[in-house]
Formats: C-alpha cells, structure tokens, sequence
C-alpha cells in the first residue's frame, strides 16, 4: 500500500514541477493520500503533510505550509519508482540554522512526510521492569477508559483485573480524584466525574508470567525516554494553543518561524543514548551545540556539557567533533614559534620608518626615525615610485642623508626591483615588514610606531585645517602637512626633550617673538588679509596649540580603550577559591577552569591545581571562577516588548511627579529596613490606593534598569549628594528637568554617592531617583565598620599611625580634591525684585543630607601629610619680637608648625594650622602630669553633670540589640579663661564619627542672626527699666530631649528620624569617679571591659546632640510664653499688649549661651524659672563676653567692642628690603590668608576695615609682598584704635525712624564691579514737616538729620552686577540698601506689633506698604540718582538700570521709603565702606554713637511722596510730578462715612465670594433674615469706624501723608 501511495504522489507531482520552471517541490493537498499515510504512520508520527521534490539541493522544510513546532518529526524517503529507502524519523527541534540548510544534492525523488508526536491523543506506555501499563488521556472525556481486545500493546488476558484512574477536572478547576475499581465490572465505563469531562490517567497491573524475565533496561536510556515523554507532554500542550491553525493540514499558507528550530532540552535528553546505540547522530548534535555557542572551543564546551550531566561517552566525542567543524578550521590561528628579541636603534638616522594614509582624498607619506621620534609628513601627488623616491630625497636625505634602514609595510612601490636598484646606490637597507601571502597578509606586524604616529598626525591636521578655515586662511594641503609634523615635533616629550631638540641640540626659533621691538610683529593679527609671512605666523600658532589638543585626546582615546584587570586579593583564599587561569596554545583553548587556588606567591604569581595538577600562572592570567550560563535571546519577543514598554512608562510617570517634588529634600517610597531589621513601608502619610499604584510603578520601571530585587527608592530635586539607606545598593538616574535624556550609574558598593559629576544643567534642574535594595552580598558587619579597635584614648582605629601606611579612612569621599563647581550661572539675569522675601534670614546651617565639615577635615590633612608630623608651639607668654625663621619652609621639613607666635589659623589649601590663643588653649595628654590635679578635679566635675542628668546607664556588652552602635569617648581639656585667672575645663565627648548612622540623622541646629542679637541691643538700650544679662546653661546638652522624646519631637516636626541607640567606651578614669558619684556604678575593675555606658540622652560629640537640646529649650521657651519671630528661630520675644512699643523683654539663644534683655523683675522670676528646669546656670551682668564680642555699660547706653580680641593680632614677618613686587611663596601667601582671616572677625564692630579686608581678599591668588605690609597696616590700624566700638545709647524719644546711608565706588580699569557699603542704623525721627520737598538749613541737620545711631546693620561687598558707570554703580548701591532697609523695618514691626504676634500675611502687607513706627529715609551722595530717583531727570537708556530706578520710585510711592536725601560726599557714613580710607564722620560714630549731617559743598536736598492707592507704569516713568497728584490709600476711609453708594458698594463686594488660590469648601448660596441683620450691624460698626477714621486722619496722620502743593524753601 504504501509503495503504490509513493507512485502516486510522484505522478500528480510530475505534471506540476513541469509547468513551473524552476519549482524542484510540490506539497500534496489529497486528504486521500494524507489519511492513507496518518493509518500507516499511526503509530510512528501524526501526519500533517506530505512534500514531493525532484532534484533538490537541500532537504524539504515545513516552512512556509507548516510551522516547525507544530510539525517539529521529518521522515525521508528517497528513491525512484522501483525502488525507495525510508530514513529514521528526525526532529527538526534538534537541529541547527546550518544543519537544516545543509545541501544534499539529490537526483533522485525525495519524499518528505511532516508530522509530529502520536501522543496528542490516547496513547499506552509499558513498562514492564514495574509491571504496569498506563494508558494516557491527553484528550478529554466522559467515562472511565475501558481496554478493549483490538487496542493496545498488550492483550486483555495480559492485564489484572484492577486499575486505577487519576481524573483531573478539564472544564472547571478543581482536585484531582484517584479512583482504585475493577474494569471488569458492569459499571468500568461509569462517568469518572459526578459533571463535566476530565483528563489523566488510567494504570493497569500486567500479569506476572513465568518465563525468564527480560535483561533490565539500560538506566540512561531509561531516563532518556522518560525525559523525551515529559517534552512530548509539554508540546502537545502548546499544540493545543495553536489548534486554530489546524487548516495548516490541508496545505494552507503558514507564517514562518519567528524563533530558533533547536531545543536544547530535547539535544541533551538524546545524547546520553545516541552516544551509545548512534555515534554519528551523537556528533552531528555536537557540532549543532558547538555552532549555537558561537564555535566555543574543545574545553568550553566540554565544561559545559560535564555541567549538564553528561556522561563521559558524550564528553570524548567532543574534540574530535570540533575538529570536523569547517569554519573553525578555516579560521584558525597561525602556529608560529614566539620570539623573544628586541632591537632599538640607539642614535638618529638609523632605522626610519615610512608609511602612506590618505585624508581629503589626497595621499601623504610620514617618515619617522625611530629612535627620537622625529617625523615629516610630505604630500604626494600619488603611490607610484617616482613620487615616493622624490619625496623622500626633497624632505629627508637633502637634509639628514641617507638613513641606515627604510622600513615599510609591504608597499608596492618600495618592493620593486626598480626601488631595491635605487636604494641601494645609497647603501640604504631596506626592511620590509609584514608578510604578502597567508592569513595574515596585508596586517602590519613591525610598523606599530610609524601607525600609531600617523593616526596622531591625521587628528592634529583636521584640527588644523578648521581652525585655519575657522579664521579664513586659504592654506595649502602641504602647508597643513609640513607645520603639523613641525608642531609635533616641538611639543612632543620624550623624557625631557622633544625629536626637534634630540635631533638639531637646540630649541625651534618662533616666528613670534614677544619681545621683538619692531611694531609689525604684532600689527598683522588685525589683518582681513594677511601676507605670506603673516599666514605663516598664524598657521604656527594653529598648529602649536593644534598638537598640544591631539595629544591630550590621544591620551584620553587610549585611556578609553584600556581596562586593566583587578584581581580582587583580599577575596582569595587558598585552598578554598575556584579559579581560572588562561593559556594561549596551539589549539586556542584561552580561559580554562575551574582550578583550585593553592597559594598566593610574593613575585605576582600564583600556584593553582587543574585536572590533578599544579600550574605557576602569573597574577594578569587569573581570575575569579565564573562559570558558564545560557542565555536565551530568543524567546517571546513580543512578550519582552510590552515588558519593556510597561516599564518606560511606569518609569516616566515616577520621574514627572519627581519633578513636582519640593526642592532640596530627599524622600523615600517603599520598604525600608529600620535599627532592628524590620520593615517600616514609607511614606506612612499616603493612603493604601495611593501606596500600592506608586509601588506598582516602583516594581516595574526596576525592571527596566536593573535585575536587583528593587525595596524602593529615593528622589530628589537639586541634590548635592544622594543618601544611601544603610546596608543597601541600587542604581541612580539622573536627568534634567522636562527632558527625557537621563544617566544611569550604578551603585553596587552602597555609598553615597555625589551628584555633581552627573549635572548637565544648574542644581535646582537636576532630578534623581535611587532605586535601592538590600542584598546580603554586599553588607559590610557593622563590629569590622565602626567599632573601635583601640583603647579610648588612643587615636581613632582608622588612622593608622604608621607614617608610610596611611590611607584613606573607609568613609572617606574619593574625590579628585577639585573644588565642587555649580555649572549654572548664579548671577542674577535681570534686575532684582523690588520685595523682599519674608523667610528665616541666611545662616550656615548643616542638613540631615550633607556630610558635616568635620568629616572632611582629617581626609584633608591625610592627603596633604602623609607622615607624622610634629607640632612645635611657643610658650603661652611669648616676647613682643616674632621670632621667625624666613629660611625655614613647610615644604621641605617633617613639621607643619614653624610660627612661634601667640595666634594660630587654619589653612585647608595646604593643610597647615597657626595658633590664634594661647589663652583658651586646649591640654594634650602630654600636658596632663604637671597640673593633675586640676585636671582630676575637672574631670570629677563634668561626670557628675552626667550622673545628675540621668545620661546614661551601665550596661553589659552582650546585652546590646543591633539598633545599637558602639563607640569610643574621649577627654577633652581646654583652658577657660575666668575673672580671676583661668581654670581647666573638661568635657567627656563621644566620637560621633564613628557612628554608623551619622548619615542618615536629622542634625540641624541654628544660631540667632547678627541682626537679632542687635535688636536685643536697641530694644535693651531705648528703656531705662530694662537690663541686659547673659545666662549660660551648664552641661546643656545633657540636658535636652530623651532619645523617645526626641524621635517623638522629630515624627511630629516632619523631619527624618533614625531610632537607634548609642552606647560609649568611656576613658577609664571615668569608671573611678562613678563608684564615687553613684552607687549604680559599683563594678569591679576586672568586669569594666565587659560594660558600656548606654545613653539615654544625646551627649556631646553625637549628631543630634545640638538638635536635641534646641528642641528641649525652645519649647520650655514657647511655655514662657515667648513668641519665636517667623524670620529666626533662636530670636524670642515677649510683645507688650500696645502696637508701636518696644516688647517687654526679648532673647536670643546661641546653643547654650543665652543674651536676654528685659525688667529686673522678669528677668529674676524667668531666671528662677529656669534654673529649677535646667539646673545649673551662670547670669552675669554687664560687662561680660557673648559671641566673641564684650558687652560693657556706659552712661547712657550699652558698648559693644572687640579690643581684648584685636590685641591678640600679630603682625606677618617681612625680610627687611623685599622689594613689593615679589609674587609671595606659598609660606608667605598662608601667612596672609591667616592674617586676614583674623582680621575678618573683627568686622562684628569695625565697620572702618571692611573696605581694605574686601579688597585684600580679592587679591590672595595674586598676592605680592606689598600685600603683606599692606596687612600689618591694617593690623596696627586696627591694634591703634582699637577702642573704637558700636555704641547703643539711648534715644530719648517715642518716634523712630531707619536711616539707610548706601555709597558704591566706581568700577575701574580692573574690575567691573563696583564695592557696595550700607550702613542701616536706628535714629529719632524729627522730621515732622508738611513739604513735600526741603532744602536743609545747617541747623535742620544738626537738629533733625543728625543724631545718636544704633547699629542695625552693615555690609561692605561686592556689587552683584556690572556696573557700567558711576550711577550705574550708585543704583545698585541703592536697590541693596533698600532690601536690608525692607527687612530690618519688617523685623521690627514684628516685635512692635502689640498684643500678639504678627501672621504671614500681615508682615507682607508690611514689608509692601512700610511700617509707619519706623519709616525709612535714605541717603546717597550721587546726584544723578538722586534726580533719576525723584523724576528730575529722564530714566536712563541701559536696561538693567532703568528698572532698578522704576523699582526705587514704585518703593517711595507706596511707602516703603519716606525720605531719599541727597548728602555731601564729606559727612556719607558708608563712605568708608566702598574704598580703603580713614574717614572722620565713621569714626566719630564709632567713639561717640553719634552720626553727623552737615552743609559742605551742596546743601542737602530732601524729597519724598504720599503712599499712593494705585500706581500704574506710567505714573512711575512720569516721575514725581504725577505721583504727588495721587491720592493716598487711606484718603478714601473717611468718604465712606459720608458717601452711602461707596458704602452699599463695598458690602456688596464683601458679600461676595471671594476668588482662592487653593479650593475650598462650597459656600451656602441662601440669603435668610439672619444675614439680612448680619448686613444691617456691618453698616453701622462701618459708619461709626469711618467717621472715627476721618478724625484720626485729620488730626495724627495728617502732617505724615496729607501734604499741600509742593514748595521748594529752605526750613530754619
């Protein structure tokens, strides 16, 4: 049947392959022929097509009528009509790309039956060695399965009576049911299910016979078949995805396969047998492996195979299989003996290498002598050997003779006869290298010099060639070539010299000479066209800084491309660690492993054990053992799209809501791992909906970055650094905001990590996510990270106190010591703001996220002193003389410390210190022996604050949890100056350095503001009643917030919170003085080591310390009643109940120094009260010390000065007849940086130095000697009237008024910003006049304009701007003077608001409107500002200062500035704050309090405005005459009184609803009796309101604001 079936199907193809020419195949669409073939190779396949092929080249595919994996089984059968041979069946699963395309070349008919596994339907597996048979049930169905005598494998007299049916719900899920029955009963063929079909199994018992029982079957076959059916279950399942494709069978168009025909599963299931019943087949699914693994040689693939279970049969079949490979064969290596020789030539002239390479399609030759390098690069018309012979006579041999050797690459022209003839009438050897024939022809094995030349000579020639375009030079390709090679030959550096200099013994003559005396070397830069000479010179200088770029990018190219291996040692262990190593040999095997490690040798080299034997291989040659993985590239494409898809846009939506983040704060979203290992999910604020979708995101976009479990992330916006959670690592993108465009960096060790080398825009656009996660691979224990290794006292254990083994501490930042730069550009684009912003004023505060100083200063002295140094300090009375050595220089001496004077400073550029105070001194242990017993005594003293204050308990080692850190404390001692001398003071500080969550720590703790602790002055000394008192709190810190106090306080503020626990290794002295203070402490000396003292406060030296102190005090503050000012939050004040007085008492706090000012009856009962909270406190009365600066009462007032300070400066040693233009070395230049550091502190109370300090300070990169004497004048001017001081006398008066005197100076020839000074003062305001416009008489400015001052504020800086002229400068001078005028009038509307504190928005409509208990009146001494400010002049014509003048006139039309005068240069105040100068008027405030007006020169000249309601553009560009024509925005109060349809207009609008910036709540609409009586009692409170303020105006404001028409007279 099935020969006559073949006939067939050859006859109905015949017809067809003739009809078409070209068509070998054709595919059988007869359902007869296709069912005659399924019931003959029913139990071998399942057909699902025939093809029929004549003359093939390669074997018929099921591609395109048939997909593979529905059809994956292939039978063949070859032959003619007499005669055909019937292949085994082939699963196409098993083959390669190259194998199924493998040409056969057949002349005969090929007939190729496709089909798949028989088990797609019920089937029998026998297995006799258990006795049973199970009948298979991939179809689902009804009833229980019955055999019958005509099916099966077996008969029914073979099987036992029993069976046992396993029926897995197909319809519905559901268990699965076993049933155990007998099929021979009247109900075998019940339904297995009490509803619905099932699938599964049905096992039968087969009869016990007695014959000798068969030989057992081989075990690896066995798990073979038993492999190959659980595949053939697996495919069956996927058939049945594709069931719709059923039409396939009857020959329709299928899509071709969209992933790879070979399974490696079902490869490695058949070769354990095939390598024993066929070899051959064995091979060929060898060599298909070995092709999948891209050609992996003999020794991988073997490893990968013995990895996969393999038996050894498979593994030896392996090289001899890789042999047979074709393409292996055709590629593989050369074998060649190595050579180990080299050869250099050792003087000019000998070996000369040439070459070609082509750049704007034009050829040029490069010759290069190969001992110094020298080169010329020549243009050649073309490759020929007359051109290449000319050019080398005309560059070379006309200049340097022949060369001893000419070596090239194998050019064509040089190795013809004709050259070798030509050559060698010059004795000139020729050497080519390279070879012409093999493999390898064509590589340049021996030129490697001459190439690498020759790719730095084509980068320095396109430069070259732009920048000569770039400037309009017409230059010649030649031209480009000469000066190219001439460049490179002058800067190139070859142990010192250049080729240029080895070769001619002198440096090449410029053709610009700087110092040339004629005009023309120079005159021709401005040339449009330049002469032969001029192009020349510019070509030069082109091509000069043409080769210094190609090299340093050539530097940076190779740098790119080198990856030099890190082995990492210190994870190595012998005899533990796998290894590989790797060996180049003849059969190119390279890596091979895994070894064993067997000892790490001293020379670079290991011993490692591979296959029983041992193997020296150097260090280079090893690594790591990495193991072999398969990844599969090929899988559902589709799938891993959408994957990808869903993942970029969860990632896009966490990156826009980052955007929307508040600025310069890190938050955290997801899981996070608290100080006891558990889990806390942030942020708790978000609901459960919102949680799970921005989890959900979270989840995914990981998924696209990195393949780490991802347990959240962190964002932020404008970061300088991103924190890491602890014991995590991740990956951190950054961008830039409404970009797409993101870097992606990598985190696997877990630091922090800084954001600068990732911006690519200013800070404030820079947005981050961190995705992080916790992986134990990377967690360091905490006992090796931070626990100390020493005894207290010692040094900290990560400074090693071997000079030459000192490293970085573990912490410590790798950065490049660059200093970190902010790429955008600060300066303000356009004008300032005309408002000032109401906020808490600058102060250097530190953030939970920034590393603090101190972490920064021992990495800085560690890179800068890399061995001990030895401090060498004077006594603590050194002699008036500075005893210096000039010859004596830190750069060559193992000290650092060779100033014996009595100041030191801190220089961080050079890492040196210079003593400052002898007095206030700190005790080394060195210093301990002589005066122990006041050291002793100290010590008890502050052990018993500890043991007062409850600070920490006694507390064994091992009874510690992990949330507990461990760390060391240390004695620090200091000399504490007191009025009778000075004592030792002691402080126990723990060494928070070492505390493994300093990172993560809330830590900020400010300090009240100059301009706070100069209020506290004015509002001292305006009051006769009031006292000011300085309190200090005793051992402060130990008496703030318990640590569950504190983490409560912080939870409830909003800030970030770490709850964990601190325990201390005390010195051991302390133990002693515990057993004497408390009996708590009674532990024997020989249990110390095993106790710690755990904290229960935060003492001195931890991060939150001073946090936590701030918290305690000002909320004991805020139950005093205080009110904390919205600007500072160390500035405290009690108001008085009426507006416009002075509060009843006020108080500033400095960590624990407190300045307080009140009446002596409140200061007693707040001082008692706080002495029964905090304990100990010291008062003291005037005169005492407060931030560095001495207060002391004199008659009329309180003095401020800082003389005890300024005696202590120290003039800077200078050798007699140096002259002044001498650049300073850098001993010097630290001395200065020292002085005027020094000097700078001194500007608390010496305005009169801040002009010479700015401009010192603008020269330290450039300083000379002049400098220095400069510096010691300013010192003996400081030393000479050091009595000078700011005076707060008392006013005597009720009204005030803020006087702000602003001055610039001039820009110059050197510097285009001008030097600003403000000086913001309080004075008594007498200037109750009704003119719009005065001209002051000399009595008017002695009376009214002069008077006693207090300091408010003063500033000498910088202008922020460009000033472009004289007035230019003065208006900025002015906008200054108006912000820090603005600010201190709202400040002190604040305190003198009356009753209760000021909101928000009431100090805006302050700092808009002015306050009227302290107007401003401003004073310049410019009159062309003047006149722009009060619309005598026409506006200016440059931009920025146009502005500022509308800026100037809008502020004096509503009120924030009463007064501008315009003063004599002779009597400005700030005059002395813009230029280095004595003035008299400063100094006189300065010893007297009082500031001085007077007439010299020009009168001064005053004007002002009425507060205007409205003020449009125009009003302002109009000027004054306009503006005094406004009416007042208090003018219309009183017409309310009177004017009923303003009135009815104004409820009306009231009763309106009014327009928000957020939503709010909806508002009733109904209007009932009660708002009709509501309406009716607001009219009459109106009425009677207006009528009051009608009289008000008249009678208070009226000679403020009402004025008559402007006259200009002068007032006696």
């Amino acid at each position: 049947m099935l020969k006559s079936l073949l006939l067939e199907l050859v006859n109905d193809s015949v017809n067809i392959i003739s009809a078409k020419k070209g068509k070998h195949n054709h595919w059988s669409q007869d359902p007869v022929h296709l069912a005659v073939l399924r019931k003959i190779l029913a139990r071998l396949m399942t057909v699902k097509g025939v093809s029929t092929s004549l003359h093939c080249e390669t074997l018929p595919l099921p591609m395109p009528f048939l997909r593979t994996d529905s059809a994956p089984l292939r039978m063949i059968i070859k032959g003619d009509v007499k005669a055909w041979t019937m292949k085994t069946i082939e699963d196409l699963r098993t083959f390669t790309d190259s194998q199924l395309k493998a040409k056969v070349y057949s002349e005969e008919w090929v007939i190729a039956i496709f089909g798949s596994s028989p088990k797609d339907r019920d089937y029998w597996e026998i297995d006799k060695a258990r006795g049973r048979a199970t009948r298979h049930h991939p179809q689902p169905r009804v009833a229980m399965f019955t055999p019958r005598e005509d099916e099966g494998p077996l008969s029914i007299e073979e099987l036992e009576a029993t069976r046992t049916t396993v029926a897995i719900p197909f319809d519905s899920p559901g268990p699965k049911v076993v049933i155990k029955d007998e099929w021979t009963s009247r109900e075998s063929s019940r339904a297995a299910l009490e509803q619905g079909r099932w699938t599964g199994t049905t096992e039968f018992t087969i009869r016990v016979v007695d014959d000798d029982p068969e030989p057992p079957e081989d075990p690896v076959a066995r798990a073979a078949d038993s492999r190959q059916d659980e595949l053939d279950a697996e495919e069956t399942q996927e058939e049945a995805e594709h069931a719709e494709q059923a039409g396939a069978e009857d020959g329709g168009v299928l899509d071709p396969p969209r992933r790879t025909n070979f399974d490696f599963r079902r490869v490695l299931v058949r070769l354990p047998r095939l390598a024993r019943s066929d070899p051959d087949q064995a091979k060929r699914l060898i060599l298909g492996l070995h092709e999948r693994f891209w050609h992996a040689n003999a020794s991988d693939l073997q490893s990968l195979l013995s990895r996969a279970g393999m038996p050894s049969e498979v593994l030896k079949m392996v090289p001899e299989t890789i042999a047979s490979c074709g393409i292996c064969r055709r590629y593989s290596r050369l074998k060649s003996k190595p050579v180990v020789k080299t050869s250099h030539p050792g003087s000019f002239n000998v070996e000369v290498q040439a070459d070609y390479f082509q750049l704007w399609d034009q050829w040029f030759m490069i010759l290069i002598d190969v001992a110094t390098r020298y080169k010329t690069i020549i243009k050649v018309p073309g490759r020929d050997l007359q051109a290449a012979l000319h050019a080398i006579l005309q560059h070379w041999l006309r200049y340097f003779g022949p060369m001893r050797k000419l070596i090239s690459d194998q050019e064509s022209c040089l190795m013809s006869h004709e050259a070798a003839a030509e050559l060698e009438r010059l004795n000139i050897q020729r050497a080519p290298a390279g070879t012409t024939r093999g493999r390898a022809q064509g590589e340049h094995t021996t030129t490697g010099l001459v190439e690498k030349h020759v790719d730095l000579a084509k980068i320095c020639m396109l430069k070259l060639r732009a920048e000569a375009e770039r400037q309009g030079l017409d230059c010649d390709l030649g031209d480009i070539a000469a000066e190219a090679s001439f460049a490179q030959n002058a800067t190139i550096n070859i142990g010192g010299y250049s080729p240029h200099m080895m070769v001619t013994g002198t440096l090449p003559m410029p053709y610009y000479d700087i110092d040339a005396p004629g005009i023309q070397a120079f005159t021709g830069a401005d040339q449009v066209n330049p002469t032969v000479y001029e192009r020349a010179l510019r070509l030069r200088q082109l091509a000069l800084t043409a080769a210094a770029q190609s090299i340093a990018e050539d530097r940076i190219a190779r740098a790119g491309h080198t990856r030099p291996q890190r082995l990492p040692i210190e994870n190595m262990q012998p005899g533990v660690t796998e290894i590989e190593f790797h060996r180049e040999d003849a059969d190119g095997l390279g890596w091979r492993g895994p070894g064993l490690l067997l000892k790490l040798q001293d020379n670079g080299s290991a011993i490692v054990e591979y296959q029983g034997r041992p193997y020296l291989i150097p260090m280079r040659n090893l690594r790591i053992f990495r193991g072999t993985y398969y990844n599969d590239f090929h899988g559902n494409v589709q799938d891993r799209k959408r994957q990808e898809f869903d993942s970029w846009v969860a990632l896009r939506r966490l990156m826009e809501s980052v955007e929307a983040c508040v600025p310069f704060r890190i938050d955290t979203y997801g899981h996070l791992k608290n100080n006891r290992d558990k889990w806390v999910k942030l942020p708790r604020s978000l609901g459960e909906a919102q949680q799970k979708a921005i989890f959900n995101d979270i989840v995914s976009a990981a998924q696209f970055l990195t393949a780490k479990p991802c347990h959240g992330i962190r964002v932020g916006v404008g970061l300088k650094k991103m924190v890491t959670p602890a014991r995590t690592t991740g990956t951190l993108i950054a961008w830039r905001k409404n970009t797409v465009q993101m870097s992606i960096i990598d985190n696997p060790s877990g630091n922090d990590m800084s954001t600068v080398a990732f911006r690519v825009a200013g800070r404030e656009e820079m947005c981050y996510i961190y995705f992080y996660s916790y992986v134990s691979d990377f967690v360091q224990p905490p006992s090796e990270t931070w626990s100390p290794k020493g005894v207290p006292m010692e040094e900290s254990p990560f400074v090693r106190h071997d000079p030459q083994e000192r490293r970085m501490p573990d912490g410590a930042s790798n950065d490049d010591g660059k200093m970190e730069v902010d790429p955008a550009d600060n300066k303000r684009e356009g004008p300032e703001s005309r408002t000032v912003v109401i906020g808490p004023e600058t102060k250097r505060q530190r953030t939970s996220f920034t590393t603090p100083p101190s972490e920064h200063m021992s990495q800085t002295f560690l890179m800068m002193h890399q061995r001990q140094h030895i401090i060498d300090i004077a006594q603590d009375d050194p002699p008036d003389i500075i005893d210096y050595d000039p010859s004596v220089s830190t750069a060559t001496t193992a000290g650092i410390f060779h100033m014996r004077s009595p100041g030191w400073f801190a220089d961080l550029n050079v890492g040196n210190i210079f003593r400052v105070d002898a007095t206030t001194d700190n005790i080394d242990e060195s210093q301990v022996a002589p005066i122990w017993p006041l050291v002793d005594e100290a010590d008890e003293k502050e052990v018993g604050q500890f043991v007062n204050e409850s600070a920490f308990r006694a507390v064994r080692r091992d009874s510690l949890g992990k949330d507990c850190a461990i760390i060391d404390a240390i004695w620090v001692r200091k000399w504490k100056k007191m009025p009778n001398g000075r004592m030792v003071k002691s402080r126990l500080c723990a060494r928070g350095c070492h505390d493994p969550w300093k990172h993560e720590l809330s830590s900020r703790s400010s300090t009240a503001t100059r301009l706070s602790q100069r209020m506290i002055l004015t509002s001292a000394s305006n009051s006769r009643t009031k006292f000011l008192e300085s309190w200090d709190i005793a051992g402060a810190f130990l008496k703030g917030l318990t640590y569950e106090s504190l983490w409560r306080e912080l939870k409830e503020l909003g800030m970030q919170c770490v709850e964990r626990m601190i325990a201390i290794v005390p010195p051991r002295n302390v133990w002693r003085h515990l057993r004497k203070l408390s009996k708590k402490f009674q532990i024997p000396d020989e249990d110390i080591p095993a106790y710690v003292l755990l904290c229960l406060k935060p003492v001195y030296g931890l991060s939150e310390a001073p946090l936590a102190w701030q918290l305690y005090l000002h909320k004991y503050l805020k139950q005093l009643g205080g009110v904390r000012s919205h600007f500072d939050e160390c500035y405290w004040f009690w108001p008085h109940a009426q507006p416009g007085r002075w509060p009843r008492s006020s108080l500033s706090t400095h960590v624990d120094d407190l300045a307080v000012e009140g009446a002596r009856t409140w200061l007693d009962e707040t001082f008692q009260k706080m002495l029964a909270k905090f304990g100990k406190l010291s008062r003291q009365t005037l005169p005492f010390s407060h931030c560095e600066c001495r207060y002391s009462k004199i008659a009329d007032g309180i003095k401020v000065d800082q003389s005890e300070y300024v005696s202590m400066l120290q003039l800077i040693p200078i050798v007699k007849g140096d002259p002044d233009d001498r650049d300073l070395l850098p001993a010097e230049l630290t001395s200065l940086r020292s002085a005027i550091g020094g000097l700078m502190w001194t500007g608390l109370t010496r305005p009169d130095l801040l002009a010479e300090l700015s401009t010192l300070q603008s020269v330290m990169n450039k300083a000379k000697v002049k400098h220095l004497k400069d510096a010691n004048e300013l010192v003996l001017r400081a030393q000479r009237d050091k009595e000078a001081a700011i005076l707060y006398r008392d006013l005597e008066c009720s009204s005030y008024r803020i006087v702000c005197i602003h001055d610039a100076s001039a820009a110059s020839s050197t510097k285009n910003y001008a030097q600003e000074g403000v000086i913001v003062v309080l004075m008594a305001d007498y200037l109750d006049v009704k003119e719009n416009h005065v001209i002051a008489s000399d009595e008017f400015a002695r009376a009214r304009l002069s008077g006693k001052a207090q300091l408010l504020h003063m500033q000498s800086n910088k202008a922020k701007r460009v000033s472009y002229s004289t007035s230019h400068g003065e208006t900025l001078a002015a906008i200054n003077g108006l912000e820090c005028a603005t600010l201190v009038s709202t400040r002190l509307a604040e305190i003198t608001y009356g009753g209760k504190a000021p909101t928000i928005q009431q100090l805006l409509a302050t700092q808009e409107r002015g306050c009227v208990y302290f107007p401003v009146d401003m004073h310049t001494d410019a009159r062309d500002f003047w006149e722009l400010s009060t619309g005598a002049k026409a506006l200016p014509q440059d931009k920025s200062q146009r502005l500022y003048i509308l800026a100037h006139r809008e502020a004096r039309s509503t009120g924030r500035i009463r007064w501008v005068i315009l003063t004599p240069t002779e009597c400005m105040t700030a005059d002395a704050l813009t230029k280095p100068m004595v003035s008299d008027c400063l100094m006189e405030w300065l010893t007297t309090g009082v500031i001085k007006f007077w007439n010299t020169g020009h009168p001064l000249e005053m004007k002002r405005l009425p507060p205007a309601a409205q003020v449009s553009e125009d009003d302002l560009l109009a000027g004054d005459t306009v503006l005094q024509e406004k009416d007042a925005w208090f003018i219309a109060i009183p017409a309310l009184a009177t004017s009923s349809k303003l009135f009815y207009v104004l409820v009306a609008s009231s009763l309106m609803s009014t327009a928000r910036a957020q939503p709010s709540l909806p508002q009733p609409q109904d209007f009932g009796w009660h708002d009709l009586f509501l309406v009716i009692l607001v009219m009459l409170i109106s009425a009677t309101s207006a009528a009051f303020m009608k009289s008000w105006v008249e009678r208070d404001i009226g000679h403020r604001f009402i004025i008559p028409i402007a006259s200009s007279r002068t007032l006696p």
